[in-house]
Order: C-alpha cells, then sequence, then structure tokens
C-alpha cells in the first residue's frame, strides 16, 4: 500500500498535467491538424500526387511527424489527428478543391458546375504547349546552367521556368515533377485576386476608387474602405497575419467555413488609408465582392475559368473555394509551372493576351506602383522592387508570391519571366541569387 499510494498520485498529477497541456495547446493542435488535412488532401485528389512524394517533399515537411494522417480514397476525405484527440477532416469535392469539414460546413450544398478552358493545342508555347519555332540568343548559356544547378541544389526547388521575349528559355524539375504537376501557390492567389478586379474594372462593373461594396460596412467607419485600399492592403481593418501560432489568418484558414465572411466583420483598428499591413484577409474580403457581382454560383465559379485562364492558354488553373463556395482569394491556386508563367506573361505584356485586352489600360502599372506606407515593396496585391528587396535584380521588376517560396518574377526592362516553385520548409533557397544568375545570363 505504501507504494501504490505514491504511485496514484504521480498518475494522477501526470494525468492532470497532460490535460492541461492540452487544453493549452489545443489552438495550435487544431492549425496543426487542419493544415496538414486541407493541404495532404489537395494534393492528393487535386494535384493527383502520391502521399509518399507529399510526405517528403511538400506538405508540412516537418508537421506531418506530429499529425497521424487517414486517406479515405473511397469517399475522398484526409483526416489528421494528435493522439486520436485532437482532429480535423477534409473533404475533397471535386471542382472546388479541398475544405475543412466542421458543423457549420455541413449546411453548405454546393454543387459546382465549372467549363474548364480546353487543353491547349501543339502551337509554340505561350500560346500552345509546342516547343518553340526559334531559338533566342542569350549572353551566358552555361551561367544560365549553373544558376540553375543552384537553385536545384535547395531540396525545396521543385520548378524554375524563364521566359524571355515569350520563349520558353529554360525549365527544369525536381525528380518526381514535370511540367503537367500542378502546384500550390500559396499567397500567388492575391496576384490571380488583382487580375479578376481588373477585369470586372475593364467590363465596367467595379470602380476600386468607390466605397467596397460590403452592406455591414455602411453603418460605420468602414464605408470609408475603397476597393483600391483593400488592393493595397491600407484598409485599417483589424487582423493579424501570424502562422506560427492561432491568429487571424490560421482561424480564418483551418476554422472558418466562409473566410471573407469572418474578415468582413473586423472591426477598423486604425484610420482608413492611414498604413499598410499585409493581411490574407483582405484578399478574402475582395473574393466576396468578386462573388457578389454574379446573380448564381455558377456564373461566379467559371468567371476566372473563361475571363481569365481559357484567355491566356492557361487550362491547369484550379481555384480552391471554402466551404461556403467562395474561392479563398488568399491562399489556395495550383498550378502547372508553365501556366504560373502564362499569368506572368500577361502583366509583362501590360494586360494584353494574343492582340487581346484582358485588364484595363494602366491596370498593370496601378498594380506594380508601390502603395502608400509600403517602403516600396508592396503594389496592388503584387509586391514591387521599388524598395530594392531583391538587390541583384532591377527595380522595376514586380512579383507575386507565395508563403513558401513560390515566386512568378515579371522584369519589364529584362521582357523576361522567372517562375519558381516548392517549398522553402525544406531549405530556403536564395532567390536573389536565382535572380542574379538569370538577369546576368540574359
Amino acid at each position: 500500500m505504501k507504494i501504490v499510494k505514491p504511485l496514484l498520485q504521480i498518475l494522477f498529477i501526470t494525468g492532470v498535467l497532460f490535460i492541461l497541456a492540452l487544453y493549452f495547446l489545443k489552438p495550435q493542435l487544431k492549425i496543426l491538424t487542419g493544415y496538414v488535412a486541407k493541404n495532404v488532401c489537395s494534393c492528393v485528389f487535386l494535384a493527383e500526387r502520391p502521399l509518399e512524394q507529399i510526405r517528403t517533399q511538400d506538405v508540412g515537411y516537418g508537421l506531418l511527424k506530429y499529425a497521424k494522417v487517414k486517406v479515405d480514397r473511397e469517399n475522398q476525405l484526409v483526416t489528421s489527428s494528435v493522439l486520436g484527440i485532437i482532429k480535423q477532416t477534409a473533404k475533397y469535392r471535386g471542382e472546388l478543391g479541398c475544405y475543412l469539414e466542421n458543423k457549420e460546413a455541413e449546411s453548405y450544398q454546393l454543387e459546382s458546375a465549372i467549363r474548364f478552358p480546353a487543353e491547349n493545342s501543339q502551337n509554340a508555347f505561350p500560346f500552345g504547349e509546342g516547343l518553340p519555332d526559334t531559338t533566342l540568343a542569350i549572353s551566358d548559356s552555361k551561367l544560365l546552367e549553373e544558376t540553375l544547378d543552384e537553385a536545384f541544389s535547395y531540396p525545396s526547388t521543385s520548378a524554375v521556368v524563364v521566359v524571355k521575349d515569350n520563349v520558353l528559355l529554360a525549365e527544369r524539375y525536381k525528380e518526381g515533377f514535370d511540367e503537367n504537376t500542378i502546384q500550390l501557390g500559396w499567397s500567388m492567389h492575391k496576384s490571380i485576386t488583382n487580375a479578376l478586379i481588373g477585369i470586372l474594372v475593364q467590363q465596367g462593373r467595379l470602380d476600386i476608387q468607390k466605397s467596397a461594396p460590403i452592406a455591414v460596412w455602411q453603418k460605420d467607419d468602414r464605408k470609408q474602405i475603397t476597393i483600391n485600399d483593400l488592393l493595397q492592403m491600407s484598409s485599417g481593418l483589424e487582423f493579424v497575419e501570424e502562422y506560427a501560432k492561432r491568429s487571424d489568418v490560421t482561424k480564418m484558414l483551418f476554422e472558418e467555413s466562409a473566410m471573407g465572411k469572418y474578415a468582413i466583420n473586423k472591426p477598423l483598428e486604425a484610420e482608413v488609408g492611414s498604413k499598410h499591413y499585409y493581411s490574407s484577409g483582405t484578399s478574402n474580403i475582395l473574393s466576396e465582392i468578386v462573388r457578389q457581382q454574379f446573380d448564381s454560383n455558377e456564373a461566379y465559379w467559371n468567371f476566372s475559368y473563361q475571363s481569365l485562364f481559357a484567355k491566356i492558354n492557361a487550362p491547369s488553373f484550379r481555384l480552391e473555394a471554402d466551404a461556403s463556395g467562395t474561392f479563398v482569394g488568399s491562399s489556395y491556386a495550383f498550378a502547372t509551372p508553365r501556366d504560373w508563367a502564362r499569368f506572368g506573361l500577361l502583366y509583362l505584356n501590360d494586360g494584353i493576351w494574343d492582340g487581346e485586352r484582358i485588364l484595363p489600360e494602366g491596370w498593370v502599372e496601378y498594380t506594380k506602383t508601390p502603395a502608400k506606407h509600403s517602403e516600396g515593396d508592396y503594389g496592388a496585391h503584387f509586391w514591387t522592387n521599388q524598395g530594392s528587396k531583391f538587390p541583384s535584380a532591377p527595380k522595376d521588376m514586380f512579383w507575386a508570391r507565395g508563403f513558401d517560396g513560390q515566386y512568378v518574377f515579371i522584369l519589364p526592362s529584362q521582357n523576361t519571366v522567372v517562375v519558381r516553385l516548392g517549398v522553402d520548409g525544406l531549405g530556403e533557397m536564395d532567390a536573389d541569387a536565382l535572380l542574379k544568375g538569370i538577369v546576368a545570363a540574359l
């Protein structure tokens, strides 16, 4: 009995400490399980990649060590759990991609009817998938090869594509990836959101200098927020963009069923236009505004595919929606590296594709002009190099960027687009060195 009593006390104290630890860690564990379930689901069912490749070369890298993953191919579900207690489940919904299930999500009954663009012909890139009809002379082809060698010395790099003068000059892929593998661009979706707003402006359906058409904002000072303020990340809305803990952005992405509406309900914390703050919530508000311009789900879901991707010969793009059916304009867009390059070419060519103006005249100039208070680093849902963030690249460069090291660099003075895809959590690549080598080689 003398031994049993202390042992029971130790077990009791250990149990209490475990419960307390679980209680305090639960918010972080929900982020972990939500991140893993959602992104494994997307990579397995949408990108059709092997689970083992995803484990070692993509989603969560180290995170998968802490969360158990179960893939239910029959029901197209992925469940991620920690200790069998904290768990989240992502469901593949076909054309709309994957979303995290919860009680609210179950109330949304959505059947998509998306008409994806037709596959490209064998015309020469960028208007088809054929090889260029002519070769392009460059200053130092050996240096270009050495620069790509250096980029792929990092295990994080999965693809690099270089396009100059509309010619596919160089492309290289990590083992297990090729020109047909669609890859996640993370926050490069924000730049797609810029394009969709631009197309609506071109069609005369939106005016970015007018008050954002959000009904609930018209009752208070948020009515002063314009679409321009949202595009330039200067709305003044309260939002915390931190990924290492439970914050507004992680709660929005991994707990909310209607992400844009979550961000819309945030109050002002600063005077509109008085400061610049990068916010994924802002991009999802813009996605809600885009959705409001259509009378039906079908018209909304087809808008990006028919008015943008079909126009620029980029049929591989797949945008994922939240549980409510609104595309997650902050984060979830997949495409092949070539199609990411085509998206960059649209901006390199002033919003014109094959003679047709897709974006309004002056839109690209507006996009790459640094926003007030951004210190030359950010325009309208694109990053800019006016603040010399990449000192080896020209100052006129601007780019789309994903948080894990995904880039579409647009270099007007070089008439060049550079795409780099990968997952920098596996070892961060020196993007400035990549740009330095390519610029010197060209």
